[in-house]
């Protein structure tokens, strides 16, 4: 083995350590409400609903001999969105840079932890919309047992989301995403009655089998399950972490996700400013700021959350405790 006298270790150059480095595999808030680029920050759209737009009502009367065909008519209302511009900097000083670039290029890395601030609060602010009725306006529903650990033995999960699904077909509406907390998904898959719905009771009683998000949203007709355990730091700068869930575990929301254009229909999107923020949700910018020796990192967002349709989600409040 080489060895030099004069030489010195350094694994710390070619090593470099940053905790919380998977909690962006754990965001899915693009996914809960899909992007959508408009060409303005600000505007308003027709819409039809139930009601006065007619929807579901019936038609085709039979013609009488000469006569005219029944006639029906249907009235548009309007919505509106208004795109928000957020963001965060961070400075990084000459000093610093140069201290640290023989361990990282410590640009690229407080892009990256920006970024992901920006991202955690942009998932915060989709889960506190979609996941209560009084923000997203659903209809919330009981689940019929309180999904606590006591009552293992008699939530029914199945039953829960088999009844939203009849609610919502009832409104025109055929759900395609689960979504729900990771506390929410781990307790329910160990429910007797869940277990013995999916696998059936002697599989179920051997305890051996997991039941999976693809396996879940097979049994129920559904593209997908959404999980997510993510956390943000509530704790005031300088204190202990203090990890809080950003997807609660008061409800499980049931819902028809669509991207694209708001005529594919679909619940909501998450609606960016085009023109200021070209090619994303994010944009990652730099500058100097030479009054204070040092290079601004910069990420911001220019969008709005937006909910387009209330009939097309379910909330199921889960009685947690």
């Amino acid at each position: 083995m080489y060895s030099n006298a004069a030489s010195i270790s350094r694994p710390e150059i070619s090593a470099f350590l940053e905790e919380a480095q998977g909690i962006e595999k754990l965001l899915i808030a693009t996914q809960v409400l899909p992007v959508y680029t408009s060409s303005a920050r600000a505007g308003r759209y027709p819409r039809l609903r139930i009601g006065n737009g007619e929807l579901l009502k019936v038609g085709g009367d039979l013609r009488a001999p000469s006569g005219t065909y029944n006639e029906v008519s249907r009235s548009f209302e309007w919505d509106t969105f208004d795109c928000e511009d957020r963001g965060l900097t961070e400075r990084i000083d000459d000093a610093i840079k140069e201290e640290m670039k023989n361990f990282f290029d410590l640009e690229v890395t407080t892009s990256k932890n920006v970024r992901r601030q920006i991202m955690l609060a942009h998932e915060k602010r989709v889960a506190d919309l979609v996941m209560s009725s009084g923000n997203s306006g659903f209809t919330a529903t009981n689940s019929a047992v309180a999904y606590t650990e006591a009552n293992l033995a008699t939530i029914d999960f199945a039953k829960d989301i088999t009844d939203a699904i009849a609610r919502l077909e009832a409104k025109g509406v055929v759900p395609n995403t689960l979504i729900l907390a990771r506390d929410v998904f781990n307790r329910i898959r160990r429910s007797t009655k869940l277990q013995g719905w999916v696998f059936g009771n002697a599989l179920a009683n051997s305890g051996n089998a997991d039941i999976t998000e693809n396996m879940l949203a097979s049994r129920f007709g559904l593209e997908k399950i959404l999980v997510s355990g993510a956390k943000i730091d509530t704790a005031t700068k300088g204190q202990a972490p203090s990890l809080t869930a950003i997807w609660p575990t008061s409800t499980v929301l049931l819902t028809d996700v669509k991207g694209g254009d708001f005529n594919n229909g679909g619940y909501g999107r998450t609606i960016t400013w085009g023109a200021d923020v070209p090619g994303g949700l994010f944009a990652t910018e730099s500058y100097r700021d030479e009054t204070r020796r040092g290079d601004m990192v910069r990420v911001r967002m220019h969008s709005a959350n937006k909910i387009i349709d209330t009939t097309a989600g379910e909330l199921i409040t889960t009685q947690w405790a």
